[in-house]
This record gives C-alpha cells, structure tokens and sequence, in this order.
C-alpha cells in the first residue's frame, strides 16, 4: 500500500496557505489547493480530506504530491497541458504583428 507524502510547513508557507484558503480574492481551485495542504501538514490522510472537502481522493493526493516537489508554486499554477501544435510558425506572426503597427495599407486607414 502505497503512504502519502508527509508534508512539513514552514510558519512562512503555513501563513501564505491560510492566506490563500481564506482569501475573498482567490481562485476557487488555489483556495481548494491550499485546503488541501494544510489538512495535510496536520496528518489527515487523502481520503479523509476528501471527504472533508468533499471531492476524490485522486485529487487530493496529485495536489499533495504537486506541493511536495514544487512547494507553493505548484499549487498556485496549473501545469502546462498539451494542445494542438501551432499552424502558423512564430516568424509569420512576428511579421503580421510588425505589418500591423509600422505599415500603412494604401486602400484603407488606420
């Protein structure tokens, strides 16, 4: 059976994630994050604080492991997803962009 990581809060990054997690300003998923961590940091395990929060323990135990390899950085970005690959190279682009604000079409006006 495989143990989840312990987390181990710095009074610093303990301050931030209450912050985070009670903060009006914050978005749902960081102030869901932060919960998640600092129920950690006080010995609960993943299925435990997910029925706390009311979401899979899956969820709980991505966002545990993600702060125990970045720390608050993991939490408060999403992590890059994969997508479809650009159909126009970045050459092009810097090309329209630089015929948009230095040129001036001879049939119309800016």
């Amino acid at each position: 059976m495989r143990h989840a990581v312990p987390i181990i809060l710095a009074q610093v990054a303990r301050s931030r994630l209450v912050a985070l997690s009670k903060g009006r300003r914050v978005s749902v998923r960081v102030n869901e994050r932060a919960k998640i961590v600092l129920l950690a940091s006080e010995g609960f395990e993943n299925i435990e604080i997910a029925s706390r929060l009311g979401i899979t323990r899956q969820k709980v135990g991505r966002w545990r492991d993600r702060y125990a390899d970045s720390g608050l950085r993991g939490i408060e970005q999403d992590a890059p997803r994969p997508g479809r690959n650009r159909s126009i190279d970045e050459a092009t682009i810097k090309e329209v962009v630089r015929k948009t604000l230095e040129e001036k079409p001879d049939n119309a006006t800016h």
